[in-house]
């Protein structure tokens, strides 16, 4: 079962806890839990775009180490190495990486509806990210 299948049964299942959510409402995921690599994966997209890594992160520490290696060497397997220290100190980049947190896609017919769900159901945190909403339904990292 991939990733997206699994954040799927799970929003489904959040869904039906609240049965006036249940029907209709489809969001689409565009990213959920994180390994380190496709952490790196997508630290590196994002810099290519040009996006502001050191004020999207708040790890500020992992961010420098990153874009030292990413303005050096420019290797995947560099930056994983980094971000997988830190994991195993307890230490992570992002709640995608805990689970804690998935993106979605902001074209849907009810998008908004979902996000006001998350919001008042689970406490979600909800961020504008420019061309998608990033969910996090978790406040650490375990």
């Amino acid at each position: 079962m991939t990733m997206k299948v699994f954040a799927m049964i799970v929003i489904t299942l959040l869904l039906l806890a609240d049965r006036s959510y249940a029907y209709d409402i489809k969001v689409n995921i565009t990213s959920f839990k994180r390994s380190p690599k496709e952490q790196a994966l997508v630290i590196l997209e994002d810099y290519k775009r040009g996006i502001d890594l050191e004020s999207l992160y708040k790890k500020q520490v992992i961010i420098k180490e990153l874009l030292a290696v990413i303005k050096s060497a420019n290797s995947i397997e560099a930056m994983t190495a980094i971000i997988e220290r830190y994991n195993s100190k307890g230490i992570y980049l992002s709640y995608h990486m805990c689970g804690g947190a998935i993106d979605i896609a902001k074209k849907g017919k009810r998008v908004k509806d979902f996000i006001e769900f998350m919001k008042r159901v689970h406490g979600a945190i909800v961020l504008d990210e420019g061309d998608h909403y990033h969910i996090q339904t978790i406040t650490k990292c375990k």
